[in-house]
Parts: structure tokens; sequence; C-alpha cells
């Protein structure tokens, strides 16, 4: 794991770019995040600056003009396999939210859920590895724009692979773009996430039962099996194709 780092609340920080390979003045830094695993080791740290770009700041080997190495601090990119954020580590359930911002909101508000978040951005999601995370059942508050949508579907599949519990939410968004932090009139935010869940659970229910509707009075008399069914759906969910495109396979 990571050292601590003195960062002193600076609102700037001069630091070794990997990728430039020299030192560069980052500023108007708006928040400093600490960045730990799962596992509460400490990655390092992400600076939030005030055009909404998050620098991970990492600590490992580095070389140096003379073409040794050295240990130290820089600024650059975790790349694939990338833990993800942990931000709290309350209770048995857990909530999954895009960005620095809303995990740390999330965290100071809930008292009994973990809460994490991944590092790169909605289209980062893939790079994440939430194999390490606890088995709890896990909840995603997507963003209420169609990335957040499609983040929160890579990382569901990605967790419901290797066999967590772990369902997305439904929230009642005020407008596009809204995330947690823009719900009105929240008091209690593990009431109103409990309530969200089972909201979303009722709803995942009626979905499935409208799913085994169609499988057996429309794709049965066609001639197709329950496997081919979830084949259909997983590329219509992935790849946004419609079912008629896909009933054009062959019925077993």
């Amino acid at each position: 794991p990571a050292p601590n780092y003195d960062l002193n609340g600076n609102d700037q920080i001069s630091i070794y770019s990997e990728t430039k390979k020299v030192n560069i003045l980052y500023k108007n830094i708006s928040y400093w995040y600490d960045w730990f695993d799962s596992s509460h080791n400490r990655v390092g740290y992400l600076a939030r600056l005030a055009n909404k770009t998050t620098l991970q700041i990492l600590h490992g080997e580095l070389e140096d003009e003379d073409g040794g190495s050295y240990v130290g601090w820089f600024q650059g990119t975790y790349g694939k396999n990338r833990p993800p954020a942990l931000f709290s580590s309350k209770g048995e359930k857990g909530l999954i939210v895009e960005g620095e911002k809303c995990a740390s909101f999330a965290a100071e508000k809930l008292a009994n859920y973990s809460v994490i978040t991944w590092t790169g951005g909605a289209n980062a999601a893939h790079l994440t590895d939430f194999s390490q995370l606890p088995n709890i059942p896990w909840y995603i508050y997507p963003d209420n724009n169609e990335v957040g949508i499609k983040a929160a579907t890579v990382i569901e599949n990605s967790l419901r692979e290797q066999g967590y519990d772990v369902l997305i939410l439904s929230p009642d968004y005020p407008y596009p773009d809204a995330d947690i932090i823009d719900i009105p009139g929240v008091k209690d935010y593990d009431q109103y996430i409990d309530n969200l869940i089972e909201k979303s659970k009722r709803k995942e229910e009626d979905h499935q039962t409208a799913e085994d509707f169609f499988f057996t009075n429309v794709l049965v008399p066609l001639g197709f099996n329950r496997t081919e069914f979830y084949f259909i759906k997983k590329i219509k969910d992935q790849r946004g194709q419609e079912i008629k495109q896909v009933l054009t396979l062959t019925p077993s």
C-alpha cells in the first residue's frame, strides 16, 4: 500500500507526470479524496480540479534522468484492474455511485451502508476490478444519463458473474444528468435508499414477469429454448439491438 502523502490542503500541486515525463503544476484543486481499496489499503489520492478532471496521484517506482530508478509520488493512470475507491465501510449493505463527489456525499449521509465508486468516469467502469469487494448485497445508484446507465450495467454484469447479490436502483430523478446529490426533500438517506431498494426490486420482478410472458407466449411457439432466450436478452442489453433482429437465429 502507498504511504500517506503530506497534502496540507493544497489547492495546487507540482508533481511528476508519468505520461508526459516532466513535472507539471496543477492548479485549482477543488477537493482531495483518499483512495483506499476495499481492504482499506491506500492506493493513493484523487485530486479533483475545478474543471471536474480527476487526477490519480499514485506511489511507485519511477525512472530518473540518469536511467536509474527511485520510489516516489507521481500523477498517472492505474490502468486495468484498478481497485474501486472505498469511501466508507459501514453495515452489511453497499452502495456504488458514480464519481468521488457523489461517493463523498453518500458516505457522509448514510449510516448503514458502505460506499464505493470507481475512478475515471462512466466510460472507465470496465477497467475496475470489483472482485475483492465484501460479500454483501451491492446496490448501484446510476447517474441519470445514457453513459451512467451503461456504466451501471457493466458493473452489475461484472458483480453478478462473480456471484455477488447486486441490483441497479431506479430513482425518480428530478432532471437529466441528476445524481444522488440532486434528489430533493430527502431527510433520512438510509430510509430513502432502503425504500428505493424495495421499489427497484418490485420493478425488476415486474420486468421479469413480462419477460417470462414473452418467452412462454412468443418465443416457445417459435421453437426457442430458455438458453437462447437469455442470449437474446443479453445481446439486446449490451448492444442495444432490437429483438426482431436477433430472432433470425435458427430455432432449436
